[in-house]
């Protein structure tokens, strides 16, 4: 009997294994969407095309994440993750649109209800911003939970499945309500047989934030208490446990992933309140300016977090409203029109939007501040003298290098209307008076300091108009460049003490300071600052020339200049040689001749300016023996023109009055006769003068001279035995 017994409890034993309730369990879990409706709230009743609405959420009861979805309405489109966009633009009929979205699973079509709903603003909870956008389940509503099923053991509580993978939970974060929420139930394989209490550990369950999860010790199913935030944490790792009334644990622990799925509830934040930059005036079309960056605290990588910037404002809208552009990307800053100026606009403020949802989704906005700084973009302004125009140049700059002690010199010349017209000048002395119209500048565009334990460099400045406004000056850093930098004027207020406070990395910076003069005047100066990787004064920039110049440079140049001397010794040697070479003279200076008088001097040249007069008369001056007995004629005297006191018009000077003496009956020699003692020696020959002639040339007609001058005119008187 006892034998028969143990016989039936086998078979017994071996029923139950056979139709063990376990093998059927995964089908307890029951694919489906995780809300029996999905609303979607949005800010407009007009949609844009390619807008992102939010996601929607189905299980299958795999690790599966990504499904084949269908939209009834075709204007909307659901990704593979389950993100809902829009293929088109869309306007809300009565504030809302409704249709459902379908997919299929074991041969299954699952569908769920989608509602666009449009809905008014209404302040913030839970860091909700304008442009919301929810997935949220209807109260009260609820589909058969997914079920979690512990593996499968053999022999007690042995596993024997090793690639067994639990999927994840996934659970929108910001969701309403109500609570405690159910989100899956666990099941034991072993709960037909003996009776199961169920238990959860870990973070969120008995551990900070201690009851965020709970669980139904004897149904299984797993509730969330309150709304979960993907900010604060991604995800939650439970742990859990099946344990065997009476007997002790039933099932190995089963780990629980609860991943907080991403919504939009964070606009994207500015890294600063207001931004600053610098612009020279002479830059082109494309020249980067300067970036500004905004964060998104929603999940990254995903379209919640991807940030777009825009140029709302332009502050002023002159030359152009479009004077600069922006990366929607990177938010670079670039120049977009020419025209910039610093004397007339030294100033812009941009207004600047980023926006989530690549752009249409939540926004902040943020400023920036450009300031134009001066550029060599002037040229010198030169006034030349031109004695054809006959008109006076317009006075502009006291510092024209015409000017020389505040005096601008004018020559001014006169032409009369007659036929040889006569001229004249003279000089117009014109006295300025300073005005401050120049702003003080820095002399140095580029310094050299080390990172560490910088030295302070002195930068000088200078202004181009008088005392009265220029130094005492002031200076002050602009932009950024409080950051690191720290300015300061001298004891003399006429430089200025640059020191970097901050330890930057090597490289090159900008520096942008403002100096004044004691009128208040001033401009903006930008200085090119080479931060070195070095400490002190003792400056070594690696890769660095040495005050801008490599050492063959500086060979180079050396070179030059010797090759440049020995040039010039060779010249100064070579004109020397030839300088020494004696001559010999086109007339020997003992070598007396009729009639030919020997000057040793030609007067001023055309170079020399120091005219001697005196030279002119040195022909007789040197033949004592040789005079002259004129008589001296009675006739009136012209008036002839004084030496002039300009050297630059003595050429003028010699002109007019050698005009004079053509045209002056009285001036030497007289038409007298002339007497001379000496007329040279060894002479045989007769006399050539016609004044003791037996003939005076009756027969010819000397009325030809009466045309050349009152001179001809009295010898052809003589020669005719004219009356006078």
């Amino acid at each position: 009997m006892g034998a028969f017994w143990f016989v039936e409890l086998g078979i017994l034993i071996l029923f139950l294994q056979a139709f063990k309730p376990g093998a059927s369990e995964e089908s307890k879990c029951l694919p489906g969407f995780n809300s029996e409706m999905y609303i979607f709230k949005v800010e407009r009743n007009h949609l844009q095309s390619g807008r992102r609405l939010g996601k929607v959420v189905f299980d299958d009861c795999t690790s599966r994440t990504s499904f084949l979805f269908h939209s009834e309405d075709s204007r909307f489109k659901v990704n593979g993750d389950g993100t809902l966009k829009l293929k088109r633009g869309v306007t809300l009929r009565n504030g809302q649109e409704e249709f459902d979205v379908s997919t299929h699973s074991k041969g299954k079509k699952i569908t769920v209800p989608v509602r666009v709903l449009h809905e008014a603003r209404h302040g913030h909870h839970h860091n909700h911003h304008h442009h919301e956008m929810t997935t949220q389940p209807q109260p009260g509503a609820s589909l058969s939970l997914p079920v979690l099923n512990f593996p499968k053991s053999s022999g007690g509580l042995k596993r024997t499945k090793r690639d067994w993978v639990i999927p994840p939970i996934n659970f929108p974060e910001n969701n309403q309500g109500p609570f405690p929420k159910d989100m899956v139930q666990i099941r034991s394989s072993n709960d037909r047989v003996v009776k199961i209490q169920y238990s959860i550990t870990g973070t969120g369950a008995d551990q900070p934030p201690v009851g965020l999860f709970t669980v139904d010790k004897n149904s299984g199913v797993l509730y969330v208490t309150q709304p979960l935030d993907r900010e604060k944490q991604d995800q939650h790792i439970l742990l859990a446990h099946a344990v065997a009334v009476g007997s002790g644990k039933a099932e190995e622990p089963m780990e629980i992933i609860v991943k907080v799925i991403d919504m939009n509830d964070n606009k994207p934040v500015f890294t600063q309140d207001q931004f600053t930059g610098t612009v020279p005036e002479a830059s082109k079309r494309g020249d980067e300016v300067m970036q500004v960056t905004a964060t998104d605290a929603d999940e990254e990588g995903s379209a919640n977090s991807d940030v777009r910037y825009t140029i709302i404002k332009q502050d002023p809208l002159l030359p152009s409203p479009n004077m600069f552009g922006i990366n929607p990307v990177t938010g670079w800053i670039w120049v977009n029109a020419p025209g910039l100026d610093r004397k007339k606009i030294p100033k812009y403020t941009l207004e600047i939007q980023a926006a989530d949802m690549e752009g249409n989704g939540l926004i902040s906005f943020s400023k920036a501040i450009i300031t134009v700084t001066d550029s060599n973009d002037n040229a010198p302004q030169y006034f030349f003298f031109l004695p054809q125009t006959q008109t006076l140049q317009g006075i502009r700059k006291s510092q024209s290098p015409f000017v020389q002690d505040n005096k601008y010199s004018v020559i001014v010349l006169g032409i009369d209307n007659d036929e040889v017209p006569a001229t004249g000048t003279g000089t117009v002395i014109i006295e300025l008076e300073d005005v401050n119209d120049n702003a003080p500048t820095i002399d140095e565009r580029v310094i050299w300091v080390c990172n560490k334990e910088s030295s302070p460099q002195l930068l000088s400045v200078t202004d181009k108009d008088g005392a009265g406004f220029a130094a005492p000056y002031t200076v002050q850093l602009q932009g950024s460049s409080h950051s690191n930098w720290t300015a300061r004027m001298n004891d003399t207020k006429t430089g200025i003490i640059l020191t970097l406070k901050t330890m930057l990395d090597s490289g090159d910076y900008t520096v942008v300071l403002r100096v004044s003069d004691n009128q208040g005047l001033h401009q903006d100066r930008t200085i090119q600052a080479s931060v070195c990787d070095c400490k002190g004064a003792d400056v070594q920039c690696t890769n660095k020339s040495v005050a801008g110049f490599g050492l063959s440079s500086i060979l180079g140049i050396l070179g030059a200049v010797l090759l440049l001397l020995l040039l010039s010794l060779l010249l100064l040697m070579f004109l020397r040689k030839r300088g020494g070479e004696k001559k010999e003279p086109l007339l020997q200076e003992d070598d007396v001749r009729d009639n030919i008088y020997y000057y040793d001097e030609e007067g001023g040249g055309e170079d020399d300016q120091d005219f001697d007069l005196s030279v002119l008369h040195r022909g007789l001056d040197n033949r004592p023996d040789v005079f002259r007995n004129d008589i001296v004629p009675t006739m009136a005297r012209p008036e002839y023109r004084p030496r002039p006191a300009n050297p630059a018009d003595i050429g003028n000077f010699i002109d007019d009055n050698l005009k004079a003496a053509d045209n002056d009956p009285t001036a030497p020699p007289y038409d007298s006769l002339l007497v001379f003692d000496y007329e040279g020696g060894g002479s045989e020959a007769g006399s050539l003068s016609s004044l003791n002639s037996s003939s005076l040339g009756d027969d010819q007609d000397y009325d030809l001279l009466q045309e050349w001058g009152p001179r001809f005119k009295k010898l052809s008187d003589m020669y005719r035995g004219g009356e006078d």
